[in-house]
């Protein structure tokens, strides 16, 4: 790509002081502009500050984030342990509790408990900072300030629904400014696109509120937890640098997804130096997963095939010109018909009479039924670990045994006033299951 001539105001005013930057240490170092009259880096310059970053980490550093770019499995990807799983769940405990008091968590905790207290909204989070507890807690408390930022005091610990968006924010959510493609990458990773031209400039709280609605949908996989997303910023137009600006708006990095690898293609040179000293100036940990491509539409096609992005998973005419909306407003109306059924599967369950199914737990004095004969098989294989366990680990395998029921369409009854079966409650289904656990341990003994 040869250099324009329209551009040479490359490196002045606040672009100096990202070179400055790079020179006194806070960015990679040994960086030398090519000529004192030409304000701009050559494409040598700038791929020398990589290989210069990328020679400070360690071989475990740079091998991790480089097989996470190009879809290689590592760390992240392998089988879970329960043990190590359960340790790390209540290492991140210890830690939550000792700084909650007078936090957004601790309001999210009165607010919606059985969410923000759920074994699922932890390893969400675990997964998310690389099995690391103490910056799971950190990212916990993060996503709560955006949260609250976002949609209220109110939503606090709450999952938000097509429902909470204003119209504004609907609107952005349809445009496609940032959508989920409908191919995965050569890894079967999930791969979220990012287009400025779409962006409507209108209100940047309604957009961050669409942004935060489809991260957040993206989280709700326990592949893409595991696995998780590759980020394509596709800017190719000198009209889009501005509003590609606000991308990086609200801290939505900060969400519990892990962001496997960064590609921003960008076809102007200014934009392209402006991005290239600003992510060299990124912790070493962090830099590697990000790549930027300059180029035309077919060279930056051809670059991300190379990491394992397929032609027809970036949703862009033939001619590259033209956004193709098709399948991301068909996730749409999938998304509102999902959580419009959920939300009728809530109410008929309030209002229907429910019959005992075989799988179902029931409390009082039904020792023969059929799921509570299951559920006392069940606590006696795993009485011997469940001794071994903390207080709160516990509590968190006895949430693993309910959830093992609902995964079987069992429920947790119990007879109301008029004698008629009503689900139990969370804490109910708890302390049902610690009897039981309690009743195992006393026949044992």
């Amino acid at each position: 790509m040869t250099y324009d001539a329209d551009d040479d105001d490359t490196m002045n005013g606040g672009n100096q002081r990202l070179f400055n930057a790079a020179q006194e240490g806070t960015g990679p170092p040994q960086i030398h502009r090519p000529r004192d009259d030409v304000n701009f880096f050559t494409r040598s310059e700038l791929d020398k500050v990589l290989a210069d970053s990328m020679a400070q980490l360690t071989v475990e550093e740079r091998e991790g984030a480089l097989d996470d770019l190009h879809g290689i499995p590592n760390r992240s990807e392998v089988a879970e342990d329960a043990v190590s799983i359960n340790r790390l769940l209540e290492e991140l405990d210890r830690n939550l509790n000792d700084i909650k008091k007078g936090t957004f968590y601790e309001q999210a905790e009165r607010n919606n408990p059985s969410y923000v207290t759920s074994r699922d909204f932890r390893l969400m989070f675990l997964r998310a900072s690389d099995y690391d507890p103490e910056a799971s807690v950190k990212r916990i408390m993060n996503f709560l300030e955006i949260q609250k930022s976002l949609f209220g005091e109110e939503m606090l610990g709450k999952k938000v629904k097509l429902d909470d968006l204003d119209d504004e924010a609907i609107a952005s959510l349809k445009s496609g400014a940032l959508q989920i493609s409908a191919s995965a990458d050569r890894a079967g990773r999930k791969i979220l696109f990012v287009f400025p031209r779409a962006l409507r400039m209108g209100s940047l709280q309604s957009e961050l509120q669409a942004r935060y609605y489809i991260m957040m949908a993206l989280s709700d996989s326990e592949q893409v937890q595991k696995m998780g997303i590759v980020v394509v910023y596709y800017t190719l137009e000198k009209s889009e640098a501005a509003k590609g600006s606000r991308f990086y708006s609200g801290n939505l990095m900060k969400l519990p997804l892990r962001w496997a690898g960064v590609h921003i293609c960008i076809g102007n040179w200014k934009a392209y130096c402006i991005g290239s000293v600003a992510i060299y100036c990124l912790p070493h940990s962090v830099l590697p997963k990000f790549r930027i491509h300059h180029g035309s539409d077919m060279e930056c096609l051809y670059k991300l095939g190379s990491f394992g992005i397929p032609r027809d998973a970036v949703p862009l005419s033939a001619g590259g010109f033209q956004l193709d909306n098709r399948h991301h407003l068909e996730w749409c109306r999938h998304r509102k018909e999902l959580e419009r059924s959920q939300s009728s599967s809530v109410l008929d369950a309030v209002h229907s009479v429910i019959v005992p199914g075989p799988n179902d737990v029931l409390f009082g004095q039904f020792r023969s039924n059929a799921g509570n004969c299951a559920l006392r098989k069940l606590a006696s294989s795993l009485l011997d670990e469940y001794n071994s366990l903390t207080k709160t680990l516990k509590t968190r395998m006895a949430q693993g045994v309910i959830k093992e029921f609902g995964s079987l369409g069992g429920r947790f009854l119990k007879q109301n006033s008029s004698g008629e079966w009503e689900e139990a409650s969370q804490v109910e289904a708890l302390r049902k299951v610690a009897k039981t656990f309690r009743n195992c341990r006393r026949n044992d003994s």
